[in-house]
């Protein structure tokens, strides 16, 4: 059989989750439904263990999160994409306010998974990919940009484990940021390339995962935005947590960019789904594909595919043209002839 990478972008979640022209709708459709009766948090009660801002109640809290989104809705209307305002943080060395921003993007986008089913593709991608449970083929590697929570969401319907971390690992999940434990060298697996919409609790010898939502089958209703709340607040003022949520310009740990180039280095076929190649991700796409030298085929799945082959050719030229086949359908995830 022939190894095949997958490359996930933002459209392969897009029947779940917003693309850049419409994140600010939804943002500004989830401060709507926050504001609502049924979920509006005591004025009375406030959150315990919380390193600043714990005398303040926890609607007191849920209005400073209300607050955020507006603000994030304003940024996604100014900016060409989030990634932009986030690169201008980052330029001006703003680190409160980026990590502010990871904290609202982590919010939302857990919010957003708990307020809509996964995409149905995921569904279909792992019914066609799994033998048995745990039982992928041993032949496929999966790099994804996206920090969601698709995968993991959509394997819990099939293996009825709910425990997001535990998914994680029968999954084989690798995140940026995160130290890479119980390596499993010849298995199948996704490596995240921009972390996750999770934080680390920092701890010696290395950090643990602290989920916003710990569970895939939350049902969004005022006991579940306590629970986000006092995880976003944690996250956002706590000195002893960090977040799992990076962007493309931030350099990545060598370990972690070694282990995506050893498993994915005898690549001969590879499926990009929904992934335009932007400007800012193409260090590290080049750093990666470009070692691909077993490389004979290319799939290009999005309805824009003849526009992302040539970026992609600004990758790495060392494809024959003919072999950069479009794939313009989006109703399923591309299954190779390879397989």
């Amino acid at each position: 059989m022939s190894k095949i990478v997958y490359l996930f972008g933002a459209g392969a979640s897009a029947g779940s989750l917003p693309v850049v022209n419409n994140m600010n709708e939804r943002i500004g459709s989830l401060v709507h439904r926050l504001s609502e009766e049924d979920l509006i948090l005591s004025d009375d009660q406030t959150f315990t263990g919380i390193e600043v801002g714990s005398f303040q109640s926890k609607r007191e809290h849920q209005l400073t999160i209300i607050e955020g989104l507006k603000e994030l809705e304003s940024a996604c209307n100014k900016h060409y994409s989030i990634d932009t305002y986030a690169k201008k943080l980052w330029i001006r060395n703003d680190l409160n306010g980026l990590k502010k921003l990871k904290a609202l993007l982590s919010l939302f986008f857990t919010i957003e998974q708990i307020r809509n089913p996964p995409d149905p593709r995921y569904d279909f991608f792992l019914a066609s990919l799994l033998k048995s449970l745990n039982g992928f083929p041993d032949n496929i590697r999966i790099l994804s940009w996206n920090y969601d929570s698709q995968f993991e969401y959509a394997y819990s319907e099939f293996s009825n484990n709910t425990d997001v971390a535990n998914i994680k690992k029968e999954l084989n999940i690798y995140e940026k940021n995160m130290p890479i434990t119980n390596y499993k060298e010849n298995d199948f697996c996704i490596f995240k390339l921009n972390g996750s919409t999770d934080f680390c609790i920092k701890a010696n010898p290395e950090p643990v995962p602290f989920y916003f939502s710990s569970k895939t089958d939350n049902k969004f209703d005022k006991n579940t935005v306590a629970y986000i709340t006092r995880a976003y607040v944690s996250g956002l003022y706590s000195s002893a947590i960090d977040s799992l949520f990076s962007f493309a310009w931030e350099e990545p740990n060598s370990e972690f960019i070694q282990g995506i180039i050893h498993h994915t280095f005898n690549a001969e076929v590879l499926v990009v789904i929904g992934y335009s190649f932007p400007y800012f991700n193409r260090t590290i796409d080049r750093m990666i594909i470009q070692r691909m030298k077993n490389l004979e085929k290319v799939y290009i799945q999005s309805p824009d595919a003849h526009d992302i082959i040539e970026r992609f050719h600004s990758i790495t030229n060392d494809i024959n043209p003919k072999n950069v086949i479009p794939k313009l359908h989006k109703d399923y995830f591309y299954l190779p002839n390879e397989l």
